[in-house]
């Protein structure tokens, strides 16, 4: 029973976030600054930021350092899961690695933290 919730949680977050890849890959192909700015090299310094945040959010709930990091990871897989998905939709998965999986990336740590304040 536990295993099921786990999955169904696991399976949600990753179609969250593949809404919010998807969301910003359309949002970068209307707006020409995004469509022409190069966000490959700011990705993982933005990932590394992303996770240390994440961690230090949820440090401030639960007492435990590896518990923080290990969801504070699982929450970056979940949105990194997100944009390969959000990539392979809108290419029809014959290219999953382009640019459009970079602004998908971009989109679901943006959008991904905002969520993790409200919650």
């Amino acid at each position: 029973m536990l295993f099921k919730i786990w999955f169904f949680d696991v399976l949600l977050s990753v179609l969250i976030f593949a809404g919010f890849g998807y969301l910003g890959i359309y949002l970068s192909n209307k707006n020409k600054f995004l469509k022409k700015f190069n966000i490959k090299k700011n990705l993982i310094t933005m990932s590394i930021i992303y996770i240390l945040l994440i961690a230090i959010m949820e440090k401030s709930n639960v007492n435990d350092t590896a518990y923080a990091l290990g969801f504070a990871c699982g929450l970056f897989g979940a949105g990194y899961l997100g944009a390969i998905l959000a990539s392979g939709i809108k290419t029809k998965f014959k290219s999953i690695f382009n640019q459009n999986f970079y602004h998908a990336l971009f989109a679901t740590i943006i959008l991904g933290f905002f969520l993790s304040l409200i919650v």
